[in-house]
């Protein structure tokens, strides 16, 4: 298994749409891994909403095989990271960093 690379992940554009990119490193029983951004609304016809500069893309993390909603919260591992392409490349450096320290078996 390789590692994350950022265009893995979806644009900064799909995050407007208030929904998560889901994914995993190590297959079914490896880390499981949600982006998202915070708070996670659609922008798209909310320009005010859009223009937060408070919003940061939201990388979560947790052991597989349970899905994000059927895990206990305290079982997940959360990081923000500033809402632009640099935030959102440093995201990704972080799963990896997650991935190669705790999950890569």
């Amino acid at each position: 298994m390789g590692k994350l690379k950022n265009s893995d992940t979806h644009h900064l554009n799909f995050f407007d749409y208030g929904v998560p990119f889901t994914g995993s490193l190590g297959g079914i029983f490896g880390m499981q891994y949600r982006i998202t951004r915070d708070p996670m609304v659609n922008t798209i016809y909310d320009k005010k909403e859009r223009e937060n500069p408070d919003a940061r893309l939201l990388g979560e993390v947790w052991i597989g095989p349970l899905a994000y909603d059927k895990m206990d919260s305290e079982e997940i591992t959360s990081k923000k990271f500033p809402f632009t392409e640099e935030g959102k490349a440093e995201l990704v450096d972080w799963l990896n960093e997650i991935y190669e320290k705790e999950y890569k078996k």
